[in-house]
């Protein structure tokens, strides 16, 4: 059984870790790529050129169940984990002091780990579950008016309580790993404390993007979708992989993770954006932006960090607690008055960058 077309996409040949053949399983772009990845992150976090105690703690860094608050965090962690290491190789490898080599990571925005709530997320599996089993849609407003009261009463006081004993146990055993894997010197331990896991961890919430892109499979068909009769051939393709007995679904399978675009990151929301967000079609994940209308000279430029098309309840309470703000664009100030009956709390922030300025 051969793809059809499978010319037509082309991809190169990663690039394994120098330190392939002593368990680093790190594959880069290109020899370059490989190259510019040692000097900047692999240099502290390459297990293949750790002690075997090191790639223990490594191996079970890797493998840990982080999970908090019911949600899978272990993107969160492990991108979290990139960034210590660029810091330890700036410190060891190119000589810097603690400050000047923890500085880059130091401009992101932060906040601690127990400020994040995703329990939208739970109910969107909630809501989704409840259409399924046929509800009336009198029922399904209802559960969202529930949830939204739920949620404004929380607005108004989350901020002032205190990490638990969850959220504690949580940072302390990323310490504790974290300590095993790199041998933080006593120096570095200065600047490597749980206090500072608690807003990297943060920071990657804030600036991190999730990522999934397609699977060669997803880019070759596309590209012979195009051609004359393409979509017949990829469809009389796909019959005969069901046919074979084979899954459908592996086909599929992609990469999944989460990345801090230097430039991307910058960008603030509006639930009326002028940018969409667009990644490039070579699979290199490049991230660029497109105009969605004309933008007049000194108009603040803004993507939407969610999906625009959503309630106000349900992007207030998403913003809020993924993003830590209140957002006030436009589109939110028209529709708060039905759904806001008094004033936000004072102590709920305006804007996520306000975090900030606690450090």
């Amino acid at each position: 059984m051969k793809l059809p077309y499978a010319k037509l996409e082309k991809h190169s040949r990663p690039v394994r870790c120098v330190h392939a053949e002593y368990g680093c399983t790190m594959l880069f772009c290109s020899v370059r790529c490989r190259q510019a990845g040692w000097s900047r992150f692999h240099f502290a976090g390459c297990p293949g050129a750790m002690m075997s105690d090191q790639r223990d703690a490594y191996d079970e860094f890797i493998h840990h169940d982080w999970e908090y608050r019911g949600v899978d965090y272990s993107d969160t962690v492990f991108l979290a984990f990139r960034f210590v290491c660029m810091a330890v190789t700036n410190i060891r490898l190119h000589r810097q002091s603690l400050e000047l080599a923890y500085r880059p990571i130091a401009q992101l925005i932060k906040a601690p780990l127990s400020f994040f709530h995703f329990t939208y997320l739970f109910y969107k599996e909630e809501a989704d579950s409840t259409e399924k089993k046929g509800r009336g849609e009198k029922q399904v407003e209802k559960l969202r008016l529930i949830r939204w009261e739920a949620f404004r009463k929380f607005r108004a006081t989350h901020m002032s309580t205190t990490e638990n004993d969850t959220t504690d146990e949580f940072l302390a055993t990323g310490m504790t790993l974290l300590g095993r894997i790199l041998r933080f010197t006593q120096e570095e331990c200065t600047l490597f404390t749980v206090a500072r896991w608690s807003e990297l961890l943060g920071a990657v919430l804030l600036n991190g993007q999730e990522r999934s892109p397609p699977s060669n499979y997803d880019r070759l068909k596309e590209l012979v979708q195009r051609l004359p009769c393409g979509e017949s051939t990829m469809d009389a393709f796909e019959q005969e992989v069901q046919m074979a007995g084979k899954e459908l679904q592996h086909l599929l399978q992609s990469s999944r993770g989460q990345g801090v675009y230097t430039v991307g990151c910058l960008f603030n929301h509006s639930c009326e954006p002028n940018l969409q967000v667009v990644y490039s079609e070579s699979g290199d994940e490049t991230l660029s932006v497109v105009a969605l209308r004309n933008i007049e000279l000194g108009e603040e430029l803004c993507i939407s960090y969610i999906d625009e098309s959503l309630s106000y309840p349900e992007r207030q309470q998403e913003l809020y607690e993924h993003y830590l703000f209140v957002c006030q664009c436009p589109k939110c100030e028209r529709e708060a008055a039905a759904w806001e009956p008094i004033e936000p709390c004072k102590e709920a922030l305006s804007s996520a960058y306000t975090f900030s300025q606690l450090y």
